[in-house]
């Protein structure tokens, strides 16, 4: 499944967007997908815990991607080069 966004419509209380329940049901399918891919479908699992203001990864998620131990991210590519990418269409 590909990302679902919700249609607020054109301006507020327009009729235009998604009613309330198409939108509960779009932000359960994104959540669903996150929680399959990276987890048991019901629980977090593959390393990655949340609250409300912080991402912890707490075991390796991909090859060469650890936290040290004051939680740190640390990046090790394989070929020794690290690629950050913007959207596309911004100044990077």
């Amino acid at each position: 499944m590909a990302y679902s966004a919700i249609s607020t419509g054109s301006s507020a209380n327009d009729g235009t967007g998604d009613t309330l329940r198409d939108g509960a049901i779009k932000v359960n399918a994104n959540f669903s997908e996150l929680y399959n891919k990276l987890g048991t479908g019901t629980n977090l699992s593959s390393g990655i815990t949340a609250d409300a203001t912080n991402v912890t990864l707490t075991a390796p998620i991909l090859s060469g991607v650890t936290t040290t131990a004051s939680g740190n991210l640390q990046v090790k590519p394989a070929s020794n080069i690290l690629e950050v990418q913007g959207d596309g269409s911004s100044v990077e």
